[in-house]
């Protein structure tokens, strides 16, 4: 009874996808040409630069185990990528953001005292492992998102060198695009979740 109605809807979806077939795949083709000459451009960047992370957990069991959890995330994240360096660490107070901070630049062979930055806003450590600077910032104390641009962020954002920021929602105008989201949670059991997010 309702099939010659089923048999027309079904008729006129595969015309009128059709008829944008075309549009279709010149937008494809043109988002493909222009993939392609930005590679052009610079053949000396490869696939990895533009890839965005994936959705990535980390759970530190223990205060003990932070070291390990850190190293972990060194590994996945590949802090020689100048193109993703800006690590923004989202938490509540007491989260462990600076704790966890310091087991990253552990990881890094990082042979100053890492301390949070709370009144100097950036400390700057030497990492042995990428032989060259850390950027820790803390902008916890900022009243203004100008206060952090008076202090030259951009010139440390796009230095390509790993900046790993404290409270960075008091600065977020100031973020790069291609900031990481990195939130840490204290779970009921006392154990902390890190969550890696572009």
């Amino acid at each position: 009874m309702h099939a010659f109605p089923t048999l027309l809807r079904k008729c006129v979806f595969f015309a009128y996808g059709l008829l944008l077939y075309p549009f279709k795949k010149h937008a494809e083709n043109v988002k493909s040409e222009e993939k392609n000459s930005h590679f052009q451009r610079d053949s000396s960047l490869d696939f990895h630069d533009y890839c965005n992370f994936a959705r990535m957990e980390f759970i530190i069991e223990t205060i003990d185990s932070i070291n390990t959890t850190a190293q972990e995330f060194v590994a996945a994240v590949d802090l020689r990528n100048k193109r993703r360096n800006v690590f923004a660490f989202y938490g509540k107070m007491g989260a462990g953001k600076t704790t966890f901070i310091k087991a990253l630049c552990d990881a890094l062979d990082v042979d100053d005292v890492v301390n949070s930055p709370t009144f100097a806003i950036v400390n700057e450590y030497h990492s042995a492992v990428l032989e060259g600077p850390v950027y820790h910032f803390d902008f916890y104390r900022i009243k203004h998102v100008e206060e952090a641009f008076d202090i030259g962020t951009d010139d440390y954002f796009y230095s390509g060198a790993p900046c790993f920021i404290e409270w960075p929602e008091l600065i977020e105008p100031l973020l790069p695009d291609n900031a990481v989201r990195v939130e840490i949670q204290e779970m009921p059991d006392g154990r902390r979740k890190v969550t890696i997010e572009d």
